[in-house]
């Protein structure tokens, strides 16, 4: 079973002074008019119940955090986010990479350029989709307050695969690894794992 990709405790909006360890929830966008959050941020933590809610979808979360909310909406919605989806794209082959070929850090980073990567799949980059958003506003234990706004994007599994697929092949020839970019192409439901793991909102 897959694990989730998205390090994100469960919000409520029912009642949105939920407590956690660290912080509260004391508002979410819809709160004030009696909204319920949309399932995707009840369900991020749950990589089977995202598959689910959107069968044949890769889901790719924007998100960004600040004490002005205005403002960190209009980054994430004016920043492209090509270059957000290229490096943890790059971040997830070169993990792969890593496992197959059971290397060093110091052999790793010296093989795995993390550049041509990158741009390999920013040259790949299309068909991602806006599917929605939602902010969220805590309180840390020292009565700091701070946003946070994510964006969901949607992606078909078939092309982001295929894309994919491209992208391993791309590094094994950088590498001049043939053999090994095969192995890593042959397990690519755990590449998309991994692409899933790196995803890491607040």
């Amino acid at each position: 079973m897959k694990k989730i990709l998205f390090l994100l405790f469960t919000l409520s909006v029912v009642s949105f002074t939920q407590t956690q360890s660290e912080y509260t929830v004391i508002d979410t966008k819809g709160a004030a008019l009696g909204l319920e959050a949309p399932e995707w941020i009840n369900y991020v933590s749950s990589v089977s119940q995202m598959q689910s809610l959107f069968p044949g979808k890769v889901a790719f979360v924007k998100y960004e955090t600040g004490p002005n909310l205005s403002l960190i909406q209009r980054r994430v919605n004016t920043t492209g986010i090509n270059a957000d989806y290229a490096r943890v794209v790059s971040t997830a082959v070169k993990q792969a990479f890593k496992e197959h070929a059971n290397w060093s850090d110091e052999e790793f980073n010296q093989k795995m350029g993390e550049d041509s990567i990158i741009g390999s799949a920013k040259a790949k980059f299309k068909g991602l989709k806006k599917e929605g958003d939602w902010w969220v506003l805590r309180r840390d234990l020292d009565g700091n307050k701070e946003y946070t706004y994510y964006v969901l994007y949607l992606l078909d599994e078939q092309i982001f695969l295929k894309d994919l697929g491209l992208i391993i092949e791309e590094s094994a020839q950088s590498i001049g690894n043939s053999a090994l970019g095969d192995k890593v192409k042959s397990d690519i439901q755990n590449v998309e794992e991994l692409f899933y793991e790196n995803q890491t909102p607040y």
